[in-house]
């Protein structure tokens, strides 16, 4: 059996993060192989050098989910960081030993027959970019897999062409998340590389209801909302929907403005884990959302959704884009909300036979990417 690690952020406590390493752990082992991630901090998330891990833990940008904060709601980050910590030591397998730098896994990386980076941003320029752990220098070339690492914009700094060429151009098994990085790797490297799906979707719907499990998480039926933007529309279309609809409102509040605004009409979730959100979308009869893996898992779960456009910033244009990709790939583009149509979509009912199959194809060629990618590098060990 070889052994395969998997390099992504591990640390780094986020619904779709976790999820997507949990997906990519699962079908590596359902592959024949022993997966094992990474323990890569950089950041000290752990708190294992010394500053305190619930500090670390808050201190993290993209966490939002932890900071909704008003006078009658206050996240419950205790039992919010017991969640992800639960799911990382639980269901995700780490590997033993926890790296701060790309140093640390130069001087002593782990024991592999393979290496794969992704999914995630890891190659964001505004994040972890020129971290060359996230290139997988650590080990030889012929081991290095890159499975749908994500650049998150849809060009990168000129001044950075050079490096980024070279490091691209020692990855011999190479693909992305988007159609906009491979058009980046295809200007740097000349290469034409596929575009693959994000790990969740490798995984099949009996698979992630098992893992959501039956109890339900509402009693009544219910309409779920989960936006990484606060954005007034958003809420009242959801809210008008529910009406329509005779749905009960629940929602994971991210930012401070979801609570403040809520006056009763939404029942906030304030320490789900990614077990828990999963289960809000598999057991929901509606879903509201603005973010990836929100619309992810109502396309593979099969519930009724709509995906918000965002209006904020450019960087949340790039994010809608790989949403837009995802939903025009299974014919799902109506299911894009926006300020244009917001009072009048979510009438009508989706029947999800086009998409599934359309999802079937993807997964079946992003399994043999991911199959042969892993066969090269063990063959090329020998």
């Amino acid at each position: 059996m070889a052994k395969i690690s998997i390099l992504s952020f591990p640390r780094y406590f986020n619904f779709g993060t976790f999820l997507q390493l949990y997906a990519m752990q699962q079908t590596v082992s359902a592959l024949g192989h022993d997966a094992e991630l990474i323990d890569y901090d950089p950041y000290n998330d752990s708190g294992k050098k010394g500053a305190s891990p619930l500090k670390t833990f808050l201190s993290r940008v993209k966490q939002r989910v932890l900071t909704a904060e008003s006078d009658n709601f206050t996240v419950d980050k205790q039992s919010l960081k017991k969640r992800f910590q639960h799911f990382l030591h639980n269901e995700l397998n780490l590997g033993p030993t926890t790296y701060f730098s790309a140093q640390e896994l130069c001087l002593s990386p782990p024991n592999a027959d393979a290496v794969i980076v992704g999914s995630d941003q890891v190659w964001n320029p505004n994040g972890h970019f020129k971290d060359p752990a996230y290139f997988l220098t650590f080990v030889e070339p012929q081991k290095r897999i890159a499975y749908a690492p994500s650049f998150g914009v849809s060009d990168v700094p000129e001044e950075t062409n050079n490096w980024l060429s070279e490091h691209l151009n020692g990855i011999p098994n190479l693909s992305v998340r988007e159609h906009a990085g491979a058009s980046i790797i295809h200007r740097l490297t000349g290469k034409r590389v596929p575009v693959v799906l994000d790990p969740a979707y490798l995984l099949r719907a009996d698979t992630w209801r098992l893992f959501a499990g039956r109890k339900r998480p509402v009693k009544e039926k219910y309409l779920f909302c989960y936006f990484l933007e606060s954005d007034p529309y958003m809420r009242d279309t959801a809210l008008r929907i529910a009406k329509d609809r005779g749905l009960k409102t629940v929602m994971i509040p991210v930012h401070k403005a979801d609570a403040k605004r809520n006056k009763g009409q939404f029942t906030l979730i304030k320490d789900a884990g990614p077990k828990e959100f999963v289960s809000l979308i598999e057991h929901a009869d509606f879903v509201c959302t603005d973010s990836f893996h929100g619309t992810s898992f109502s396309l593979i779960l099969q519930r009724q959704f709509l995906t918000f456009k965002r209006y904020d910033n450019q960087q949340q244009a790039a994010n809608h884009s790989r949403i837009a990709s995802v939903l025009e790939a299974t014919g799902m583009q109506s299911r894009i909300a926006d300020l244009s149509n917001c009072k009048s979509i979510g009438q009508s009912d989706i029947c999800f036979d086009k998409a599934s199959i359309a999802l079937d194809m993807m997964r079946q060629g992003s399994l043999e990417y991911l199959t042969t990618s892993i066969d090269n590098a063990l063959n090329n060990n020998q």
